[in-house]
């Protein structure tokens, strides 16, 4: 005959079928300090004894079964029920019981080579259900160890609710909504995203929409921001830029030849088409030469000194004048009395560049031209007062810190500065045209020569630049 023992503590709907073997019901109880054993079933410790007006109640036919207490222990045998089978409820006291005192559970009978049945909801109350067999069908209840085992990637060490174990080829695993917090990990396989494009910045995107997106640029798009490329990028069809382009430390490649005037070359065609070039020599009068002190010595044509430049002339003469151009903008530039030669004339098209003459000798004789010069007659290195003879000064500013006499020269739209305290003396053939004197001019004993446009003393407290020769 077939027993069913069973706590108080139960609330049942329980289906029993019709086999012979022995029936144990798990005990549940109020109580979590106290745990016994009864029928090698562990259980908590039983509160609710006692009860004498107690019986199972098929659903089907109103069959009872009155219960028996096992001792004190507060379970309850019910005989006939395996003869019986059927769904059954629990009363005590003629009352239906689906809870009793503070427990609401609902009965779980396990049996010996047969299922039994549940028609209600089971509360354990925070306990455990022991010796759970493994699945055979797809409503049946799931061990952990079966779980660990099948469903986890790390057998053994617990379910890990971050992964979800899936095998063979051809199997699929739909999910819906799914949500993570913290980053996540795809162990051994890659996830597909099938038929569905990204619509949003939070969206997984396949590798074929972030290839034809993105690295191939087929869609038409704007990047901004600074971008890195590294390896070799190649790009069909025409580059547009707003602005400029740098090459930090390689240098683009250009394999073709331009064929507008604003296509990009390379270096072999440009070294090509300027090596077909024929350059003629910058032609430069014979007579003509330059001084450029910070230029390239060329000989015949340029020079960095007025002695290397005057002595270049091998036989000027009143037939054959030389000129020496001053080019550049600088201080000054030195021109000593003992270079000066015959014929050998000095201009410049600017004032830019001043000339210290003078170094040695106080009186000049020379047949020579000054024009368009900015020219220091320094009192630091020639101390006395200087006479010229014969010299032309044209269109020149002249600053003279001493007394100067002019005998047998020309002045012509042409300045001359000096201190307070002396002056200019003209003597001679001494020509005068269109000129301007801070002090007042002295005229010479055997003055014989003429001037118009003639003004002196026009600033007599004027204040002399620094001597060039004395700084």
């Amino acid at each position: 005959m077939k027993k069913i023992i069973i706590t108080i503590a139960l609330i049942l709907l329980t289906y029993v079928s019709g086999y012979s073997q022995s029936v144990k019901a798990i005990g549940l109880t109020d109580s979590s300090s106290v745990t016994t054993t009864y029928n090698g079933i562990k259980t908590g410790r039983f509160m609710y004894t006692g009860i004498t007006n107690i019986y199972m109640q098929r659903v089907s036919d109103g069959h009872k079964d009155w219960g028996t207490e096992l001792g004190a222990t507060g379970f309850y045998e019910f005989d006939s029920v395996g003869t019986y089978p059927g769904f059954y409820k629990l009363y005590v006291n003629s009352v239906e019981r689906k809870e009793y005192g503070t427990v609401q559970v609902a009965t779980f009978i396990t049996t010996t080579g047969e299922e039994g049945g549940m028609a209600d909801s089971l509360d354990m109350n925070s306990w455990r259900i022991y010796g759970l067999a493994n699945p055979v069908h797809g409503s049946n209840a799931v061990n952990l160890t079966y779980l660990q085992a099948n469903y986890t990637t790390y057998p053994g060490a617990g379910l890990d609710t971050n992964y979800v174990k899936t095998t063979g080829a051809t199997e699929y695993n739909w999910v819906t909504n799914m949500y993570w917090q913290g980053q996540q990990q795809f162990y051994n396989f890659v996830p597909s995203v099938v038929g569905v494009y990204p619509s949003s910045s939070t969206h997984v995107a396949t590798l074929q929409w972030v290839i034809d997106s993105t690295v191939s640029l087929k869609r038409a798009q704007t990047i901004t921001g600074a971008k890195v490329f590294t390896g070799n990028v190649g790009i069909t069809g025409a580059v547009t830029t707003s602005g400029s382009v740098t090459f930090n430390s390689d240098v683009p490649s250009c394999n073709i030849t331009p064929l507008t005037q604003y296509d990009m070359t390379n270096k072999e065609f440009v070294d090509s088409s300027v090596a077909s070039i024929t350059v003629t020599p910058y032609q430069e009068a014979s007579n003509h030469v330059k001084i450029i002190t910070n230029g390239t010595v060329q000989y015949g044509k340029v020079y960095q000194a007025f002695s290397s430049a005057i002595s270049y002339f091998a036989s000027p003469s009143g037939t054959n004048p030389c000129w020496v151009e001053l080019v550049g903008v600088g201080n000054t530039v030195t021109l000593s009395h003992a270079y000066l030669v015959n014929y050998v004339n000095v201009y410049s098209d600017t004032k830019d560049m001043g000339i210290v003459l003078g170094s040695t000798g106080a009186s000049v004789t020379k047949t020579m031209t000054f024009r368009g010069c900015k020219i220091f007659m320094g009192a630091g290195n020639i101390t006395t007062a200087r006479t010229y003879n014969s010299v032309t000064f044209e269109d020149c500013e002249i600053y003279a810190y001493r007394d100067l006499t002019l005998t047998n020269c020309t002045l012509k739209n042409t300045v001359i500065y000096q201190p307070t305290g002396y002056d200019v003396t003209y003597d001679g053939s001494t020509i005068i045209d269109d000129c301007k004197f801070t002090q007042y001019t002295s005229e010479g004993g055997s003055w014989s020569g003429w001037n118009t446009t003639f003004t002196d003393g026009f600033k007599t407290n004027y204040t002399m630049p620094t001597d060039p020769t004395v700084e």
